[in-house]
């Protein structure tokens, strides 16, 4: 054993120093202890403060070689490794991995690499180059040509490792879709860092640009409006200022919707398209049902609200005259979108009520109108004479 041949060479040495000498006094014999084991191996406390030199050590006539497959058996290795990249049940290969002697502290999540991520194939050594785990580099498969010309015209850029993590913590490319950056956009010059102030890239900060004393005044008539940063992103997702609302949904003082939150009818956050009625309309009869009982096909869904609703009011059925739409008419209870199917030009969600957009060719079928209208010198089979033709202007038949 290992100890017995040491023994044996304090022997020689004590016979040794009997001996007559010349010159310095040779050194004492020096050997490692747990504390100055350290830079190789911390064994002073944790999983190897117990184990003794022969442990590791014992089988080899040096303690330059070393063996953990002693303890560490081979089956239960193999299965707590399993899907590790690069894993081998080998000496070397564990301290390479290991090299504080501690089990990993669990999943890597600092970084995933974990079936279905970018890096799931590599192995340890591809990333951590140095004897600790905390030391990385992205350098050694991203090469700098590349990585320059995908990170051209980006603030902020370097080819260094620790900001390649500050951008990227999943390994993923970075994919801005949620805030537009590019070209031609208001934050097309800012760096990472500008807005991920707090070392994460889901946190963001949009005060230290927009200072409380200039967005107060410019939001002075905005309900619900307040100066913090998830607020500003609820109403600018796009990193734009507002439109002007009044072009799309009336809003304004005197308006019925003047003093909403936006929040009321904007409830996705970030998606300002997506508008809710329902909040404030909700849809049991004596709420919505009942104002609509006229209307054929009524529904309580948003979007059908816009489409008769995009100027926030309609005129009711007492006002469609001359084309009578009431109760004991012809039209009672037909559906606003069976004549008027067709969209505005500035509101493409919006029906176009304009009396020269009227359809009546969908219900009243050619076949029928052509047989009906014989020897009518002025018939034409087209919606807009229907109606201003002299004959049907109120939606009845001549002589009704």
């Amino acid at each position: 054993m290992r100890l017995e041949r040491v023994s044996r060479a304090l022997v020689a040495l004590l016979l040794l120093a009997g001996c007559p000498k010349d010159g310095a006094d040779a050194p004492s014999i020096t050997a490692l202890d747990r504390a100055t084991h350290e830079p190789k191996l911390p064994i002073a406390e944790g999983a190897h403060a117990t184990a003794d030199c022969n442990d590791c050590h014992g089988a080899f006539d040096t303690f330059t070689r070393f063996d953990c497959l002693q303890c560490h058996g081979q089956a239960k290795t193999d299965a707590i490794h399993g899907g590790n990249a690069g894993y081998a049940w080998d000496s070397g290969a564990c301290l390479s991995c290991h090299p504080q002697g501690k089990a990993e502290s669990g999943p890597h999540t600092a970084f995933p690499i974990g079936e279905g991520t970018r890096h799931v194939d590599r192995t340890c050594s591809r990333c951590h180059i140095g004897a600790t785990r905390q030391e990385f580099s992205c350098l050694e498969c991203h090469a700098q040509p590349k990585t320059d010309a995908d990170h051209s015209g980006m603030p902020g850029y370097a080819y260094d490792s620790p900001q390649c993590y500050a951008c990227h913590p999943t390994g993923e490319a970075a994919e801005h879709n949620r805030f537009p950056i590019g070209a031609g956009t208001s934050h097309v010059d800012r760096t990472c860092t500008g807005c991920h102030t707090t070392g994460s890239l889901q946190g963001f900060s949009c005060l230290s640009c927009h200072p409380q004393a200039q967005a107060d005044p410019e939001h002075a008539s905005v309900p619900g409006y307040a100066w913090e940063s998830r607020k500003c992103y609820e109403c600018h997702p796009t990193g734009e200022a507002a439109v002007d609302h009044q072009k799309y949904f009336p809003i304004g003082q005197g308006d019925d919707h003047a003093g909403l939150a936006c929040s009321d009818c904007h409830t996705v956050p970030g998606q300002r398209p997506i508008v809710t009625c329902n909040v404030c309309h909700a849809h049991p009869a004596a709420s919505m049902a009942a104002p609509h009982a006229g209307v054929g096909g009524f529904d309580s869904a948003s979007e059908l609200c816009m489409r008769c609703h995009a100027d926030s009011q309609v005129d009711r059925v007492a006002a469609h005259l001359p084309f009578r739409i009431g109760n004991g008419t012809g039209h009672t209870r037909t559906s606003c979108l069976a004549c008027h199917p067709q969209r505005r030009a500035d509101k493409a969600w919006a029906a176009d009520f304009a009396r020269a957009r009227v359809d009546c060719l969908s219900c009243h079928r050619r076949v029928e109108m052509d047989d009906q209208h014989q020897g009518m010198p002025t018939y034409q089979y087209q919606s807009l004479t229907c109606i201003t033709g002299g004959c049907h202007a109120d939606g009845s038949k001549p002589g009704d």
